[in-house]
């Protein structure tokens, strides 16, 4: 359960699968998103997009409350699973996508729900001590017994990492706050 949430944590910081820019594609400003391997962009026409997702994904019509806009919204679920999860989901406006979501990884449970609020009130107290545009450095380490992923967020001095081990199929994710020089 603990090693599927690195990509929890990763989507629930940056939200990056979550768009409402209206500008065009650039790559360097992330204003894409891939899903069922279909590149989503805001302003895209509707049609194209529930044509190719379609094929990989169940599309479940969420009926619109707004009478002033013609909304249409989908949840994506898995069409290959029993138990299928949400995979994400897309709103258009006016038939031109407004929204789109995907869902990296869901983990239930007392530990996931700890872990995360934790988290969640330590990147609190970092925004309050004006500590909220951090370096992002990723790394792994394997050998044959360990490997370690880190996603360190870094505040000059201080550091916010998360250490996700597998020490043969044994899994942790820790998080730790830690200042030193550089």
């Amino acid at each position: 359960m603990k090693k599927g949430l690195l990509a929890l944590l990763i989507s629930i910081i940056f939200n990056s699968t979550s768009f409402s820019q209206t500008q065009g594609f650039d790559p360097l400003t992330g204003n894409s998103l891939f899903l069922a391997g279909v590149e989503l962009r805001v302003g895209m026409p509707k049609e194209p997009i529930l044509a190719k997702v379609s094929k990989y994904y169940e599309l479940i019509h969420v009926p619109s409350e707004s009478t002033s806009k013609k909304e249409e919204a989908y949840i994506l679920t898995d069409k290959n699973s029993n138990h299928p999860e949400t995979m994400g989901a897309i709103l258009f406006i006016n038939d031109k996508l407004f929204n789109a979501s995907k869902n990296w990884k869901s983990v239930y449970g007392k530990d996931a729900y700890d872990l995360l609020t934790s988290l969640f009130h330590l990147f609190s107290q970092l925004k309050k001590e004006g500590l909220d545009k951090p370096i992002i450095q990723l790394s792994e380490d394997y050998d044959p017994q360990l490997k370690v992923k880190h996603v360190d967020f870094i505040f000059g001095v201080k550091k916010v990492e998360i250490i996700i081990y597998d020490r043969n199929d044994s899994y942790q994710v820790t998080i730790q706050e830690r200042i030193s020089e550089k």
